[in-house]
């Protein structure tokens, strides 16, 4: 018989939950290998939380679904102010350089406030979107 006596504690396994980023390049390497247009098809799966928006092809709906919608949205304004609003540019995509360990290997160059741009080389573009040698 076992002791009901005491509390018996359970600890529940987490999941390593995949990065943001990761996981749109991904799904957007899906979307575009089955020929949809991967932009309209995120947003759609953004605004209406469907998944049936992503296609199922090499896992990339339920890889989507293990991140909040909100994470997905907050990564892509969080991109898109750093690139758009603050005169960083990227000179290259990643189709054309390619994956790092530890994020994408990108061109880098920035406005400074007297307009006299500012090289940063090529480095490693992390997660918190600077760039570095």
């Amino acid at each position: 018989m076992s002791d009901h006596s005491s509390t018996q504690f359970f600890e529940a396994v987490q999941e390593n939950k995949p990065e943001v980023s990761e996981v749109l390049k991904l799904v957007y390497d899906a979307m575009m290998e089955k020929g949809y247009n991967p932009i309209n098809q995120i947003v759609g799966y953004v605004m209406s939380g469907d998944p049936t928006y992503i296609t199922s092809f090499n896992s990339a709906r339920s890889l989507i679904m293990k991140v909040e919608r909100d994470e997905i949205l907050e990564e892509l304004l969080s991109v898109y102010i750093d690139n758009k609003l603050t005169n960083s540019t990227v000179f290259a995509t990643l189709d054309q350089l390619g994956t790092g360990p530890t994020g994408l290997i990108v061109v880098c160059n920035k406005r400074s406030s007297e307009g006299i741009n500012e090289n940063y080389g090529t480095g490693l573009w992390f997660k918190d979107r600077r760039c570095c040698n």
